[in-house]
């Protein structure tokens, strides 16, 4: 049985984002992320924001409209 380690940047996440699939970029064991930006959509993503309201944040660079 293996650990399932996952390695996050930015640009892995926008990835998935837009695929609508943060679901499955967070079923891991375990998370690295490589930069601030990354980390902070996996916080929205368990505070459960839907992707739609991620994007919408990171669209406004997290100021709130």
């Amino acid at each position: 049985m293996g650990f399932h380690k996952r390695y996050i940047n930015m640009a892995t996440t926008q990835t998935y984002l837009n695929r609508g699939d943060l679901d499955e970029l967070y079923n891991a064991d375990a998370y690295f992320f490589n930069d601030e930006e990354s980390y902070e959509v996996y916080r929205m993503y368990l505070e459960e924001l839907t992707e739609k309201e991620i994007k919408l944040k990171l669209n406004n660079n997290g100021k709130d409209s």
